[in-house]
């Protein structure tokens, strides 16, 4: 897919905990937020989402991320139905996702803010790319927000 999208950016809103496991916890996320913006000679082009989930396992760092791609919301009507018809063709793909592990050591039992890098595959308009993306933790006694 040639797609005039260069930058996605990851937030999320809303972390809770799924389920604990001896040392291990898995944070369950819904309500997160992607955002994506793209500078292009005509206009930009930039929306965003409210319907991100993921789940994070850090006993083994594993993270996954998926975004339904018909919740990006544009200014423009028209570019919302060319984003989802001719780009990412939405009723076909209907989801992106990020799967990958996190590659830091991390101690989950303090609170701390971290700048980590997370290496996976992204998977959109049916195409996979292997990946090294940036981001950060922050822990907080029982809470994880990134």
């Amino acid at each position: 897919m040639n797609s005039p999208i260069k930058y996605i950016l990851v937030t999320l809103l809303f972390i809770s905990i799924a389920s604990s496991v001896s040392a291990q916890k898995v944070f369950l996320a819904t309500g997160g937020m992607a955002y994506f913006f793209s500078a292009t000679p005509l206009e930009n082009i930039e929306a965003k989402s409210q319907s991100l989930t993921s789940v994070l396992t850090t006993g083994s760092n594993k993270i996954l991320f998926n975004i339904p791609l018909r919740t990006f919301k544009f200014d423009k009507s028209l570019m919302e139905e060319h984003f989802n018809e001719k780009y990412v063709e939405s009723e076909k793909y209907p989801k992106a996702s990020f799967k990958g592990v996190i590659n830091e050591t991390i101690d989950w039992s303090r609170d701390t803010v971290l700048t980590v890098t997370a290496t996976g595959t992204f998977d959109l308009h049916g195409v996979t790319k292997e990946t090294t993306e940036k981001g950060t933790l922050k822990l907080l006694a029982t809470k994880l927000i990134w």
